[in-house]
């Protein structure tokens, strides 16, 4: 990795942490740069218009997801991917209720909270109770 792909990389991490923190509405390509300790011009270097900056965390955040919670299982069956892919939404909420937000119209984001590190967990044993019990 080089040192454009690695300040390339940076930045996206920084966009994500604002993006996620506030909304898409919110950020300007100055708050990235500032984050970014880099300025305007190399932001748009990098990335042209603040839409493919934004698409580019999106992609980041896509292969994090997969990355923690998909595993592959050649042999499980049709329910088990069905299941499996149920249960990695369900993971991404509980855990990451943040990238929720990310993702969704301002008018929705007043409608998420963000649960509780009990709730998560109780949450979570639930969904591995109900997944054993369904083995």
């Amino acid at each position: 990795m080089g040192f454009k792909d690695i300040k390339r990389a940076y930045i996206i991490e920084k966009a994500k942490e604002l993006l996620l923190s506030t909304s898409i509405q919110e950020v300007t390509i100055k708050d990235v740069a500032q984050a970014s300790a880099v300025g305007e011009a190399t932001i748009y270097r990098y990335f042209q218009t603040k839409e493919k900056l934004v698409t580019e965390v999106a992609i980041a955040l896509q292969k994090e997801i997969v990355a923690s919670n998909i595993k592959e299982e050649g042999t499980a069956t049709g329910y088990q991917c069905i299941e499996g892919f149920y249960n990695l939404f369900l993971n991404v909420y509980i855990i990451h209720p943040d990238y929720y937000r990310f993702i969704s119209p301002p008018s929705l984001v007043a409608n998420i909270r963000t649960p509780s590190i009990s709730s998560r967990i109780t949450s979570l044993s639930l969904i591995r109770l109900a997944s054993k019990t369904a083995a």
